[in-house]
């Protein structure tokens, strides 16, 4: 793995780590199902959709879409809602066993 997507994907899970974290107070993963999990997942994907378009980020071109520090972390904390909820799909299903 090169050391930009090595650090990229460090920082990533950074924030996927502070969301969970936020929620602490919660049940665990464990306790919910599947498709609790899968609605959440698509939830959290139309509110990214939602954020990039009242942020008028063009989605249909390709590239960087540079955002200003406060509106790129808003974005990525909604990525990291999203990845969090497919980590606990692959953990629900076996995926991330040892």
């Amino acid at each position: 793995m090169d050391p930009d997507t090595a650090g990229n994907l460090g920082r990533f899970m950074a924030i996927m780590g502070d969301k969970l974290a936020e929620n602490d107070h919660k049940l665990g993963w464990h306790s919910v199902t599947l498709i609790y999990h899968m609605r959440r997942m698509y939830q959290e994907v139309a509110e990214l959709h939602g954020t990039l378009k009242n942020l008028k980020v063009d989605l249909n071109t390709s590239g960087h879409h540079p955002l200003n520090s406060t509106d790129a972390k808003l974005v990525a904390r909604e990525c990291a809602d999203i990845a969090n909820f497919a980590m606990f799909v692959a953990d629900l299903t076996g995926g991330l066993a040892h």
